[in-house]
Parts: C-alpha cells; structure tokens; sequence
C-alpha cells in the first residue's frame, strides 16, 4: 500500500480543533482499518504540517523531508498531499497589505511540484478553505486580515496551476 505524506499549515496541524484536525482523522482512520484487517498492507501517514507555515516554507523542505521519510522498499504509489497557502492570503496591519503575491504562490507551487515529481511520486493540491470573515477582518490575536476574495484570488491561481501540469 502507498504511504502518505501531507504537507500544510495549522489546519493540517489541527489547531483549534479538539479532534486533531482532519490529518489525524485520516490517520486514525488507517490505523482501524490496519487493526481491523492486520493481513492487509498498512499504508503510513505522515502529517509534516506545521503550524504557520507559507508555501515558500514547504518549497524549502519538502523535498529533504520526503527523502528522509520514504523507505527501502517505498514504491512510486506513495501520495504526496499537498494543503498549503492558507498563510500566503493573509494581510498585515491593514486589510490590502500583502506579503506575499499570487505569483509568489504560483512559483512555490512549482519548486513543490518540481521536488515531488523529481522523486517519481504522485502529488494532489488541496484548495483553500474560505474563511469566516467576521473573525478574521481582523483576526483576534493581531492585525492580520484574511479575506474570501483573496483566498478566491489564490484558489484560481492554484486551479490554473494543476489544470497546466495535468
């Protein structure tokens, strides 16, 4: 069976989430399964989420983590999830200053790409999640800002990536 290895930010994390966030759930989805069936192949979760993290952070490690996880007898059916740029939307101090750009997503999303398929391995992108915007206009705990339309804007960008790489 093919492993898993997700990469993401806090919602991969499960921060906030009593249950552990939706990585755990998968998780512990596979290991009832494993314990129910023993005989089966077990297929390996790996959540490398981190909290706060920017697909420019994911581009710089992606591909030394995967290296350093897959196994002697890895095959090319391992799965690679990729669930990042919740971080790349967000404004600082006032609701139209951006850090980062679409383009900068664009181009993260590449060197993502580039690493994955440089080691033979399938990889998936997962959009962005829309935000509650009376919560995060601003955000409680400091002067960020997330808005729907920019996670509008990245998920775009993010569909016209995949759809020229399919």
């Amino acid at each position: 069976m093919a492993d898993i290895f997700v990469f993401g930010d806090s919602i991969g994390v499960g921060a906030w989430d009593e249950q552990g966030g939706w990585v755990d759930r998968v998780k512990q989805n596979l290991m009832q399964r494993k314990l129910g069936n023993p005989e089966n192949s077990a297929t390996e979760l790996y959540n490398l989420s981190i909290d706060g993290d920017t697909s420019g952070d994911v581009s710089k490690r992606i591909y030394q983590e995967l290296l350093s996880r897959r196994k002697p007898w890895s095959t090319n059916e391992d799965v690679v999830l990729v669930a990042i740029g919740t971080n790349d939307v967000y404004a600082v101090d006032t609701p139209d200053n951006f850090p980062y750009s679409p383009q900068d997503y664009v181009e993260n999303l590449s060197t993502i790409f580039d690493s994955v398929n440089s080691l033979g391995l399938r990889i998936a992108f997962q959009s962005l999640d829309p935000v509650d915007e009376q919560r995060t206009m601003p955000c409680s705990w400091g002067p960020y800002y997330w808005s729907n339309e920019r996670v509008r804007i990245f998920n775009n960008s993010l569909k016209d990536f995949c759809e020229k790489r399919d």
